[in-house]
């Protein structure tokens, strides 16, 4: 959701005293809101409960805030917040001027650093962001980290448009500076400020911290929304919010041709939504229509009992049918490899953490007259390292992965190799369906 801006109205009431017979002047009170002044007051502390499975986190609350212009959203200071969230993040350079620079320091050898810096400035309203990647740099690994046997031997890189200014007054947010104190909404501080592994969940007077999906369904999420609430602002706080992630953080715009998702949006008719649960069926049919498969509600929130059930799109529904057609449902394990006396079956139902393993496990002592089939007809994908692992099996020449970052123009070209040549001399094939989705997709386009 995003912030409006909020002013108090400073007024001067000046009387005029002279003769019994003069009038008495009313003060003349500004409606103009760009001359109310925001004001924040302590709200409450949440009770923080770790629900991530990577990441130890030791902070047990968080104050929130009020913005007097921006009622029921709840705020957070900046730094109180990356003070809670510090050990799921990289290590933060934070410097107060005029404006709150938050840095993040890479060092490309032993005497040379790269700075990643996401500037919040508060008299003009906007984020500024020296490299757009800040969000990808904030994340570091957690307990279960990754070792994996490929290493990059060569690349090429095309550079982009790194540099980003976003201005807030465009989605009516504010970034809130008091007593040298910045603040910003809460659900904002989530979006900029978790790296790509976490979210926080505030739910009541807890804020959930997570790092996995999963952790939602045993969490109280779609709760009734008190009368007491602002609907009308929750409302146009959740419309700027999507409206500022799609233009911004989705990836996607250019592809679908949208030069503006407030536009887009409104076109929708989403602005105009008298409900949070009538905004929420709004927003679930349009995702549908994307028919990006990688593009999902989690989950409704506030009245998400209330939302009407939208059919999905005919591509969704063919999925679905796929992964019936394809047995998914029916399989309840991610790797098995199934001899037969003239060919192997390899079938693998999700590329995962634990795939690396299971190939070095499986993939040993076997017959090389016998041809192995790749099974991925029930392969949603998983893990892109997982993938490339497997490519590492089928051929000892240098693996290629070309992608792009639609957000900044930036475009890659990345040559793995396993140094120890470990390419099994059987003839491969594999085996796809509508199904087949995402990292095993890319497999499929690799091979």
């Amino acid at each position: 959701m995003k912030l409006y801006k909020i002013f108090l109205i400073l007024m001067l009431l000046f009387t005029l005293f002279g003769c019994e017979e003069d009038p008495i002047i009313d003060p003349i009170i500004p409606t103009d809101p760009s001359e109310i002044i925001p004001t924040i007051e302590y709200n409450r502390a949440l009770t923080i409960v770790d629900r991530a499975v990577d990441y130890a986190f030791a902070a047990e609350t968080l104050n929130v805030y009020d913005n007097s212009a921006d009622e029921d959203i709840l705020y957070v200071n900046i730094e109180e917040f990356l003070s809670m969230i510090h050990e799921g993040v990289a290590d933060l350079i934070i410097h107060r001027t005029s404006i709150l620079s938050v840095s993040i320091r890479i060092m490309m050898d032993e005497t040379h650093a790269y700075y990643l810096t996401l500037d919040f400035d508060a008299s003009e309203n906007t984020l500024h962001y020296s490299d757009f990647n800040f969000n990808q740099a904030l994340y570091v690994e957690g307990e279960s980290s990754y070792e994996t046997d490929l290493k990059v031997v060569n690349g090429i890189y095309t550079e982009g448009q790194v540099e980003k200014l976003i201005d807030l007054d465009n989605y009516s947010m504010d970034i809130i500076q008091e007593n040298n104190k910045y603040y910003i909404p809460l659900y904002l501080a989530n979006l900029l400020l978790t790296s790509d592994a976490l979210n926080v969940y505030q739910v009541h007077d807890t804020l959930y911290i997570v790092d996995d999906f999963a952790a939602f369904l045993d969490m109280p999420l779609s709760i009734p929304l008190d009368d007491a609430v602002n609907e009308q602002n929750l409302i146009e706080s959740t419309f700027n919010y999507t409206a500022l992630f799609m233009d911004h953080f989705y990836g996607l715009k250019d592809f679908y041709n949208v030069d503006s998702y407030l536009q887009e949006l409104s076109d929708l008719n989403m602005d105009e939504a008298t409900s949070i649960e009538g905004f929420d069926t709004l927003l679930q049919t349009y995702i549908y229509t994307l028919d990006d498969f990688h593009t999902s509600i989690i989950d409704y929130g506030l009245n998400g009992e209330q939302v009407e059930m939208v059919l999905p799109s005919e591509k969704f529904f063919e999925f679905i049918t796929d992964l019936f057609l394809s047995g998914s449902f029916e399989r309840t394990e991610d790797f098995r490899l199934i001899e037969y006396p003239d060919y192997y079956i390899l079938e693998l139902n999700a590329f995962t953490l634990e795939t690396q393993d299971l190939l070095k496990q499986n993939l040993v002592d076997l017959n090389p007259e016998k041809d192995i089939y790749i099974d991925l007809t029930c392969n949603t994908g998983g893990s892109l390292i997982a993938a490339l692992e497997l490519v590492s099996y089928m051929t000892n020449d240098t693996i290629i992965l070309d992608y792009s970052n639609p957000s900044t123009g930036e475009h890659y070209t990345e040559h793995y190799k396993v140094f120890e040549d470990r390419a099994l001399d059987n003839t491969f094939y594999v085996l796809t369906s509508g199904a087949t989705f995402s990292a095993a997709n890319l497999f499929v386009s690799i091979v």
